[in-house]
């Protein structure tokens, strides 16, 4: 992680906008996602979720929501494709 925020630092410092939301993945069965404002829509092949500008899709198989708390959102399950709207 530390190689990560050396580079959010750099970007930050060189004047580059802050993003509206993170995605980070683990493997191919978790994502931890910052910046969601919302459930759009949410099946076990499909999270539709509200972001500050925009929305973003997880498509995968046997997927669960396992915790949403002040705009952090973790998703469990085989994750295949994430999409930005």
């Amino acid at each position: 992680m530390v190689f990560f925020d050396e580079i959010k630092q750099t970007l930050i410092t060189e004047g580059a906008p802050q993003p509206f939301f993170q995605v980070t993945l683990v493997g191919d069965s978790v994502a931890f996602l910052e910046g969601v404002k919302g459930i759009k829509e949410f099946s076990t092949e499909q999270i539709t979720l509200f972001l500050n500008k925009g929305e973003i899709t997880l498509f995968g198989e046997k997927m669960k929501i396992k915790k949403f708390c002040q705009g952090d959102l973790v998703v469990c399950g085989k994750i295949n494709k994430i999409e930005r709207l």
